[in-house]
């Protein structure tokens, strides 16, 4: 008896440190993301005011800018990819852009820190499709970087070694996607399933579909709640309970509509939004 208590209590204990580890790396993060802010923006302030990019970055910009992309990095490792992923973006846009090749150099380097990061950080992920979409960012800035530097051979190189990894770590994301979705379609068509483990089913599914804005990914994404928002609609048409079923027809609607937004030529969603 004394053994299993203390087992909980280990387990407890490594849960709340972990939970604490993520406050921390949120807190981080956000203090990063604060400074990101205010880069973006001078650098579009910059931008509006002097359109033909011969302005070079001052020391004091580029500090600031250094110590955010370390700040950044710093807090990966438990922050939620998703998290990571819209802070690199949103880091991204506060790097100088335009022709002047000092500029160009010093953006394709942060580039490539930041895609070297986002690689390190994917082969600690354990959810496939997180990781997809870690890997799939690093490759696009490292390609960004590679293209605004030819010489930047660390783009070059960490681009060239994620193209296969990339597509690998894809399919694996696609396939954990498609397990979870079968999942929340059998419960749909469960004669025993109330509709309350119905919408419960496919709100954890949906956790599995991919963000983004890669067009692949989208096509993908816009097939499963597709499917989804048909499932529902389908589990709908059984319900008794009118509150349960407008639930339900809601649900559908909300899954059919994001399908048709990440993908214009989903005509089988376009036709659920019609019904």
């Amino acid at each position: 008896k004394y053994e299993k208590e203390i087992k909980d209590k280990q387990k407890e204990l490594v849960n709340q440190q972990k939970e604490l580890a993520k406050v921390n790396a949120q807190k981080r993060m956000q203090d990063a993301a604060d400074e990101i802010a205010e880069l973006r923006r001078r650098e579009q302030e910059r931008r509006a005011n002097d359109g033909n990019g011969s302005y070079t970055l001052d020391d004091s910009t580029k500090n600031a800018i250094d110590n955010a992309v370390s700040k950044m990095i710093g807090a990966m490792n438990n922050a939620d990819a998703d998290s990571i992923i819209a802070q690199f973006e949103a880091l991204k846009e506060a790097l100088p852009s335009g022709d002047n090749p000092e500029e160009n150099a010093y953006a394709a380097q942060k580039l490539s820190e930041m895609a070297q990061a986002l690689y390190d950080r994917a082969q600690k992920e354990t959810d496939p499709v997180k990781k997809a979409q870690l890997l799939a960012k690093a490759k696009e800035y490292a390609d960004e970087a590679a293209l605004r530097d030819p010489s930047n051979k660390n783009a070059q190189t960490l681009s060239n070694n994620l193209t296969d990894r990339v597509a690998s770590a894809r399919k694996d994301g696609q396939n954990a996607t498609n397990s979870a979705v079968n999942d929340a379609l059998k419960e749909a068509t469960s004669t025993n399933k109330s509709a309350d483990d119905v919408l419960n089913a496919f709100d954890e599914a949906y956790k599995s579909i991919p963000k983004g804005d890669n067009p692949e990914d989208n096509a993908f994404a816009s097939k499963k709640l597709t499917e989804m928002a048909q499932a529902l609609y389908d589990r709908a048409q059984k319900e008794n309970d009118t509150i349960k079923k407008v639930q339900l027809l809601s649900k559908a609607k909300e899954y059919a509509e994001e399908a048709t937004k990440r993908d214009f030529s989903n005509e089988k969603a376009l036709n659920l939004l019609q019904l």
